[in-house]
């Protein structure tokens, strides 16, 4: 409706909203493919091109989260790696920020089971940007399967 009425800024609003909505509800992957659609769509408006970075950190973090819910004793992220991919198509910039640098270090921790540098990328990015619930949430989930590959 938002959209239709030309309404660009609160149809923007309404579509993070519904991410975040669907992430609370558990419906990870479905709310990583919402804030990947929407770091799209903003990277083709001049005012909002800087959050990109922002949603496909959340995007990622939330489909992430999901490929180990689901995973087995092979970890298997093709998904989000597809994600990035065709994000640096888009947005060239996103493989030189700081939320991909972070992403990319949680990946790592998570392929080494590396609880350390988990615990240290976390910190360091704190400090920069705020994790609301719903990151938490997928960052705890994280944790867990990387405990347990620090276990073995």
């Amino acid at each position: 409706m938002y959209t239709a009425a030309n309404m660009n800024d609160r149809a923007d609003q309404t579509n993070d909203r519904i991410a975040y909505m669907l992430g609370r509800e558990g419906r990870l992957r479905e709310s990583a493919l919402r804030y990947y659609h929407n770091a799209v769509h903003q990277s083709t408006q001049n005012l909002k091109v800087f959050n990109v970075p922002q949603d496909m950190l959340r995007a990622g973090l939330l489909l992430l989260s999901d490929c180990l819910k689901k995973a087995s004793s092979e970890l298997d992220f093709s998904e989000v790696h597809e994600m990035l991919e065709k994000i640096y198509d888009i947005d060239c910039r996103f493989e030189e920020s700081r939320e991909h640098a972070f992403l990319s270090d949680i990946l790592q921790c998570t392929i080494h089971g590396d609880q350390d540098r988990f615990a240290d990328s976390l910190y360091w990015f704190s400090s920069v940007c705020e994790f609301d619930d719903l990151m938490l949430d997928a960052l705890g989930d994280i944790n867990s399967v990387i405990a347990e590959r620090s276990a073995e």
